[in-house]
C-alpha cells in the first residue's frame, strides 16, 4: 500500500478547529466528522495500530485488545472502541 499525506481541518467536541497532517494508508478514510462511522476491519485496525493481524486476534482471545463485534464470521471494530482502548494503554508517564 502506498501512503500519502493530506492536510486536515477537524472540529473537536466543543467546535474548536484542529489543524494537522494526516497520513492515509489506503482509499478507506476514517471520517471523524460524521455521526456514524463505518466499522473497521481487523486489517484496518492492525494498520492503524501498527500491529500484525495475529496480535489483534491474540489480544481478543486473551481479553486484552479493543472490543470487537462478531458479524457472521467476521470481526469488526468501532473506531470509538479502538480509540478508547489506545487511551487506556498509557502508563501515566510522559514521554
Amino acid at each position: 500500500m502506498s501512503s500519502r499525506h493530506r492536510f486536515v481541518l477537524l472540529k473537536d467536541a466543543q467546535g474548536a478547529v484542529i489543524e494537522g497532517e494526516d497520513t492515509i494508508m489506503s482509499a478507506k478514510v476514517r471520517d471523524v466528522g460524521s455521526e456514524r462511522l463505518r466499522l473497521a476491519t481487523v486489517g484496518e485496525v492492525a494498520e492503524y495500530l501498527g500491529l500484525p493481524h495475529q496480535t489483534l486476534y491474540t489480544y481478543r482471545l486473551d481479553g486484552r485488545g479493543p472490543s470487537a463485534i462478531k458479524i457472521g464470521r467476521h470481526l469488526r471494530y468501532r473506531w470509538s472502541d479502538v480509540d478508547a482502548w489506545v487511551e487506556s494503554q498509557g502508563d501515566g508517564r510522559r514521554a
